[in-house]
């Protein structure tokens, strides 16, 4: 009868390992959804943070060129009216 325990006990601990390692294989699946869900998002924000980079170097430039017109656009103003004035 001893033995039978032994082995019945030995039986229903390893049943309940199997259990516990299933819950923990179910948690490993969820984590690791959750972390390409992660890495996804992340993705996408490193994408938006480039397109929104791009967009800035459009803008800045097109301020320069901009800048550069208003100073010429200034200066033939300046030279058109020393001109009237003699």
């Amino acid at each position: 009868m001893k033995l039978q325990k032994k082995i019945n006990t030995i039986q229903i601990d390893s049943n309940k390992a199997f259990k516990s390692m299933e819950i923990t294989a179910q948690e490993v699946e969820k984590t690791v959804e959750a972390l390409n869900n992660v890495k996804n998002t992340l993705n996408n924000i490193i994408e938006s943070s480039q397109k929104v980079k791009d967009a800035i170097s459009q803008i800045a430039t097109a301020t320069e060129e901009q800048s550069i017109a208003s100073e010429e656009i200034n200066k033939n103003v300046e030279e058109t009216a020393n001109q009237l004035l003699k």
